[in-house]
């Protein structure tokens, strides 16, 4: 259901997307230290010194990414250092895991409760950006090519290239969409798109 403040949406979310992993974090970290005192919360599949380790490292990781500066900085510092050090990575993090599924050719493309092959599953819902360029496949560790990331996520993103020209054939043998955007700022007005759009009531 739409709300008030969906109606600008497309304007306050690139705010929020700087702030996505700490905030991810966060949740994540509430999560798994109330998981080992609620089975509401806990993961059946993880036993309990199991989630005791994941409290444990989320914890010490947002530790060391938010809270150290300001044990030894005044906060107004420490706010600027966890700035400099954390939005950058931060937002290319968070725009990369959104324009790799939120853009358009992506969108209801999978019709919840109908069965569906796996693989078919990852080509429709997934979406490659920059696919020809070297510095968009190592500065993104391969999410860039996000279609062969989900369908070969053991495989080295470095042979992801090699497997593309593959991918795209075969999805044209089986007359599935090849979904790619030719930088990854062509990519951001596609998921901008949909912001967009989805900011009308």
């Amino acid at each position: 259901a739409h709300r008030p403040w969906h109606r600008f949406q497309h304007v306050y979310i690139w705010l929020i997307y700087l702030l996505g992993l700490p905030l991810w974090a966060m949740q994540d970290f509430a999560r798994s230290a109330l998981s080992l005192f609620t089975k509401k919360h806990a993961n059946v599949s993880f036993s309990m010194a199991q989630r005791i380790e994941n409290t444990i490292v989320i914890g010490s990781n947002l530790l060391l990414t938010v809270a150290l500066p300001f044990f030894f900085l005044e906060w107004h510092r420490a706010l600027l250092v966890c700035a400099l050090v954390n939005v950058p990575s931060i937002f290319f993090l968070v725009v990369q895991i959104a324009v790799n599924h939120e853009v358009p050719e992506t969108m209801s493309k999978v019709v919840a409760g109908r069965p569906i092959d796996w693989g078919t599953h990852q080509v429709l819902t997934s979406h490659n950006f920059a696919v020809g360029s070297r510095a968009a496949l190592h500065l993104s560790g391969g999410l860039n090519m996000q279609i062969e990331h989900h369908l070969f996520p053991s495989v080295h993103y470095s042979h992801y290239p090699a497997l593309s020209s593959i991918v795209e054939q075969t999805c044209g043998e089986f007359n599935l969409p090849y979904n790619t955007s030719a930088s990854l700022w062509e990519a951001l007005g596609k998921h901008y798109q949909i912001l967009r759009a989805n900011s009308v009531p």
